[in-house]
């Protein structure tokens, strides 16, 4: 039985990147960049005060913002916020991507580097194959 994690995503997270999001993913894991942070969407957290301030720090999706041009704490948190509700709407239930969220905070980070690594793998080689 596939782990709740990666079904939330396979079919919520991954189909929202972009190739280019997906690269930049791959790379920060396999060469364990310090801006990839666990436990929080990004660093400095959101704050009405800091929604304009460029940020420091990431969490795997927070990545995929910046790859997409995003540098605010503000647009990294709209990012964030957006796909979610996308992936909640592809999974089917509405916080189901908390099992990828929750998977990705609380796993040792050398764990979560090999398995997402290998999960963004999977959906780059998908996508070149035009396997559904």
């Amino acid at each position: 039985m596939l782990e709740l994690w990666k079904k939330a995503w396979r079919v919520g997270v991954a189909p929202l990147l972009s190739n280019v999001a997906l690269v930049e993913l791959e790379v920060a894991l396999e060469y364990d960049d310090p801006r990839l942070i666990q436990g929080k969407v990004c660093l400095p957290a959101w704050t009405p005060n800091a929604e304009g301030e460029e940020v420091t720090e990431v969490c795997a999706i927070g990545l995929c913002a910046l790859a997409e041009g995003k540098k605010t704490v503000g647009q990294v948190s709209a990012f964030f916020g957006d796909l979610c509700r996308k992936a909640g709407e592809a999974i089917g239930e509405t916080s189901g991507i908390r099992h990828f969220l929750s998977w990705f905070d609380e796993t040792p980070r050398d764990e979560v580097r090999r398995e997402l690594l290998a999960e963004v793998v999977r959906e780059q080689k998908r996508r070149k194959d035009g396997s559904p």
